[in-house]
């Protein structure tokens, strides 16, 4: 019986280190977004790219072309507030977005890079 205590203690550090891992989107909540801004183009018949800007009233300010490849996640803030996985249908121009980007941006203007994760809102209208 001695032998099974390790075991049953080892299992169940387990289960407590995996049920105290961050979710993506609390991790998200937690790394401050490389940009934030308004995406005010997006043609779907285009591609996977969206350009996003900071500050769309200015000529100034942030912007960059956003790509969306196979390893991008993609959310939603819902009516309600809550946050849901969603994909790139849902994206539309003049709506809010958030962006984490994965690997380089090239420093071109915009900017470019691909996003490691993507979260849509409606704050901007």
């Amino acid at each position: 019986m001695s032998r099974l205590v390790p075991v049953v203690l080892l299992l169940g550090s387990i289960s407590g280190s995996s049920c105290s891992s961050p979710t993506i989107l609390e991790r998200l909540r937690e790394e401050p977004a490389h940009t934030r801004g308004t995406i005010t183009e997006y043609d779907p018949s285009a591609g996977s790219t969206f350009r996003l800007e900071e500050r769309p009233d200015l000529d100034t300010g942030e912007k960059y072309i956003v790509r969306i490849d196979s390893g991008t996640e993609i959310f939603r803030k819902t009516a309600t507030g809550d946050t849901v996985r969603t994909d790139i249908r849902d994206i539309r121009p003049q709506m809010g977005a958030a962006v984490w980007f994965e690997g380089p941006i090239m420093e071109s203007y915009p900017a470019q890079g691909v996003a490691r994760y993507v979260l849509l809102d409606d704050w901007r209208q």
